[in-house]
């Protein structure tokens, strides 16, 4: 205090602070052994560590990078500090512009989201000297965590490459703040002489159009767009090219844009040629465009779009009935009706047809497709039919689909379709589940379907149930202890083997949901690197017990909507869906980011993981411990 009477009053507040216990001294790294060095990157106070960085620099690069691998190997992977032990190890590779992918991929899969975000930020800078690394910050960018986001989005941009504006623009997808918005401008102006050229030739595709849109608004979307039109006509444009600049155009275009490059033919006519193939792709975009674009082209433009329905041409007429499908056109029906049931059309034809009449508004095309399943088509056919009965009457279609399953004429890719079409729509699990029970499948046509059932990413412990009672298995997991997560480490350590666990993981269909360096599914949280971030016991949890600790991000949420389309993915926030007070969820097959507003959504159901419990039951015991034991190893191939 200022009446303290040693204080001295002429001098200002300095006080000099004693204490009469021992003191430590600074260690003098400069001069301290190299292993001793790198032993100070573990100590508590963060200038120790900074000084142990700045000191290895003197040392010869060689001889610092074998201490840091030695010192990494001998890490302890159950330590709570494992994980900043590995960002610390990675900071001082990077001090020294030693380029370490392997540790880079196992901070990438860190549980840490510092750890994340800075493996992110690395990836920018050492892209020169890494694969695809615009790969890698395309699961940054949508991490469940901003500051994750950040990083890669500043990543991006420095990465001098076209492709680098479409991944970075993925950040709009999730929730964003100032910061991230910040960054993402920058990066656009950043990156502009790079992707701009290419989006003015049509060579730049974005992956959903509000990213594009979010690209254009910052950088000004009215001059591109015109740009992107004089470029169509431009007769040096090579063919891909010009696909992608008319996709651009009818995804972000006005009413006059899809009168002039979806309807009219003279737009695809040079010197009396037609370029058909091109119109139907025009078509077809503009069809897909409108299950989230309600834009109808300028002028009278429903007489023009019935002519191209009744074309000579195969291809554009496919398109156009499905376009006019898309758009309700009420003068368009009778052609719809007629081509689904005409068994002299072509499969091109007919398969646009069924969807038409699946898009149909309040299900007008129903009774049209329940008579059609009377009658004799080809296999392709039946499938394209019941993929589009399925929006309209789930239940024929769960009926018909088993009948499919028991008969074993479809291929794993149809069955995957049939099961996602079903899955998709209110009631049609329970009603494929119903089918199922009473179905005659054999053991092994059960674990076909099981095993394509897990690759559609639909999460339904009932289906589960009910196929592994047809392979004789239960779907209870064994009750949890701790000293049976030990036995069972202690089985996979002395008897496990990984190379064996290697081929478990692929045909036991774990490589549908899980990816590991790159290669595999992305339902489920990538398992590259597991063994180094996971304790061995966690990992046997998460595999035996999947609900125990769902991984952060990989919560699985159910949304049925109000026109009864059924949604599963992991719960996003999003600016749109947070201003709106609606949902968004990423869908684990497409890794789409779907937005829903408040008033589309009937009812949401939080489910826990999207891996079904009792799967282990399947195994042998010793295939269980050959999965453990290549699951845990501490760098998975």
């Amino acid at each position: 205090a200022y009446r303290h009477p040693d204080r001295g009053k002429a001098h200002g507040r300095i006080w000099r602070v004693a204490t009469t216990n021992a003191t430590t001294e600074p260690v003098d790294l400069l001069n301290a052994k190299l292993e001793n060095i790198v032993a100070h990157l573990e100590s508590p106070e963060h200038v120790t560590r900074y000084l142990a960085k700045r000191a290895l620099t003197v040392h010869d690069p060689i001889e610092v990078k074998a201490q840091l691998d030695q010192w990494v190997m001998e890490l302890d992977v159950e330590d709570v500090a494992y994980e900043h032990r590995l960002f610390e190890a990675l900071a001082a590779y990077a001090t020294l512009e030693i380029v370490e992918p392997g540790l880079l991929q196992r901070l990438l899969a860190a549980s840490n989201p510092n750890a994340r975000a800075y493996a992110a930020r690395m990836v920018g800078r050492w892209h020169d000297r890494l694969d695809n690394p615009l790969e890698i910050l395309v699961a940054m960018v949508n991490d469940h965590h901003p500051r994750v986001r950040l990083e890669a989005v500043m990543a991006c941009a420095a990465i001098p490459e076209p492709e680098s504006i479409t991944v970075a623009a993925q950040v709009v997808q999730n929730s964003r703040d100032r910061w991230i918005d910040y960054a993402f401008r920058q990066a656009i102006r950043q990156l502009e002489p790079e992707w701009r050229p290419a989006f003015e030739k049509g060579q730049l595709m974005f992956g959903h159009a509000s990213e594009m849109a979010a690209v254009l608004s910052e950088a000004g979307g009215g001059a591109l767009l015109g740009g992107l039109k004089r470029s169509f006509y431009d007769s040096a444009l090579d063919a891909n090219s010009r696909q992608e600049v008319l996709a651009t155009i009818l995804t972000a275009g006005n009413e006059s844009d899809i009168q002039e490059f979806a309807i009219s033919q003279a737009t695809y006519k040079t010197d009396g040629d037609y370029n058909s193939q091109l119109h139907a792709f025009a078509l077809r975009t503009a069809a897909l465009n409108a299950i989230y674009r309600d834009v109808r082209p300028a002028g009278d433009w429903q007489p023009p779009l019935l002519a191209l329905a009744d074309s000579d041409i195969d291809e554009v007429r496919a398109a156009a009935l499905l376009l006019a499908g898309a758009w309700d056109v009420d003068a368009g029906k009778a052609r719809i009706y007629q081509a689904a049931g005409n068994s002299d059309e072509s499969v091109l034809v007919r398969k646009a047809a069924f969807h038409a009449l699946s898009l149909l508004e309040k299900g007008k095309g129903k009774d049209g497709l329940l008579e059609l399943t009377g009658t004799q088509m080809p296999l392709v056919l039946r499938i394209e039919l019941l993929k589009s009965l399925s929006s309209v009457d789930v239940n024929t279609a769960s009926l018909q689909t088993v009948e499919l399953l028991v008969s074993g004429t479809t291929s794993t890719d149809q069955q995957q379709a049939l099961l996602t079409a079903l899955l998709s729509q209110s009631g049609g699990a329970e009603s494929l589940n119903h089918g199922l029970r009473e179905a005659p499948l054999t053991k092994t046509q059960a674990r076909t379907v099981f095993n394509n059932l897990l690759a559609t990413g639909q999460a339904n412990q009932n289906l589960f149930s009910t196929l592994a009672g047809k392979m004789h298995v239960s779907t209870s997991p064994p009750e949890y202890s701790e000293s049976l997560v030990k036995a069972l480490k202690k089985q996979a350590e002395r008897s496990g083997d990984a190379n064996r666990g290697a081929n478990v993981f692929k045909a036991f269909a774990c490589v549908a949901c899980h990816r590991i360096s790159g290669k595999g599914g992305t339902i489920g949280p990538d398992l590259t690197g597991l063994g180094t971030t996971l304790s061995g016991e966690r990992i046997i949890e998460e595999v035996i017990w999947p609900n125990r600790q769902v991984k952060e991000g990989f919560t699985s949420i159910r949304v049925i909507t109000q026109d009864g389309q059924v949604l599963q993915g992991f719960e996003r926030k999003t600016k749109r869906s947070e201003a709106e007070g609606g949902l968004a969820l990423l869908d684990p097959q497409t890794q789409d980011v779907i937005v829903l507003a408040k008033e589309d959504v009937d009812e949401v159901h939080k489910a826990a993981s999207v891996m079904p419990e009792g799967l282990t039951n399947l195994l042998s015991p010793q295939q269980l411990s050959d999965l453990l034991a290549f699951l845990m190893m501490r760098q998975i191939d």
